[in-house]
C-alpha cells in the first residue's frame, strides 16, 4: 500500500495558491458556503462540485477599474493615501462612520482594499474587492487527486482561505 505523505501547510499553499485566492475572495465577498461546503465535505466529489461552482461563480465577472484614495489604519484610524486605481471585481459599500472608526469587517481584508471615492460631490467609501486568481485544470486535478487520496486536505485548504495573505520582501507566500 502507498504511503501517503503528511503535506505541510507551505506545500498545500505553494501547490494550491489559486485555489486558496479563489475561496478566499469568495470569503471578502461574505459567501462562505464554499468555504462550509469544503470544510465539512465527506466525499471527494463534493470537493470538486463545490470548486467548480466557486470557479463559474466569478469568470464572468467582468472586472471594472475604480479609482479613490486608498484608506489604511493606524491604530485603528482611518489614513487616506494617494490616489489609486484598483481592478475591482465587486464592491462593497461601507457606511461613512464605520469607516472613520475602523470598523471594517475582517474579511474585506482577505481580498480588498478600502477606497474613498467621490461621487456626486460626496466622499463614499467602498471595499474593492480584487479579482481572485483562477485555478488551472492542472491545479485542480492535483489538488482533486490528492483529496481522493486525504479529504483532510479539503479541510486543510478551506481553512487556509480564512486567513489573510502574508507578504514578505514583496512577495506574497
Amino acid at each position: 500500500m502507498e504511503e501517503v505523505r503528511e503535506l505541510l501547510v507551505s506545500d498545500l499553499v505553494k501547490k494550491f495558491r489559486s485555489i486558496i485566492d479563489l475561496l478566499r475572495y469568495h470569503a471578502a465577498a461574505g459567501r462562505f458556503s464554499y468555504i462550509d461546503r469544503m470544510n465539512a465535505a465527506m466525499d471527494p466529489k463534493v470537493v470538486e462540485e463545490t470548486i467548480r461552482e466557486a470557479q463559474r461563480t466569478v469568470v464572468g465577472v467582468e472586472p471594472q477599474a475604480r479609482r479613490g484614495k486608498k484608506v489604511s489604519f493606524e491604530d485603528g484610524r482611518p489614513k487616506f493615501e494617494e490616489e489609486v486605481e484598483i481592478t475591482c471585481c465587486e464592491e462593497e459599500e461601507l457606511r461613512r462612520e464605520d469607516v472613520l472608526k475602523g470598523r471594517i469587517p475582517g474579511r474585506i481584508w482577505l481580498h480588498g482594499t478600502v477606497l474613498e471615492v467621490a461621487e456626486s460631490g460626496e466622499a463614499k467609501y467602498i471595499a474593492c474587492l480584487t479579482p481572485p486568481k483562477i485555478p488551472s485544470e492542472t491545479e485542480v486535478a492535483e489538488f482533486l487527486d490528492a483529496v481522493e487520496k486525504d479529504i483532510s486536505i479539503a479541510r486543510r485548504v478551506a481553512c487556509l482561505a480564512l486567513f489573510g495573505r502574508e507578504r514578505r520582501g514583496g512577495e506574497e507566500r
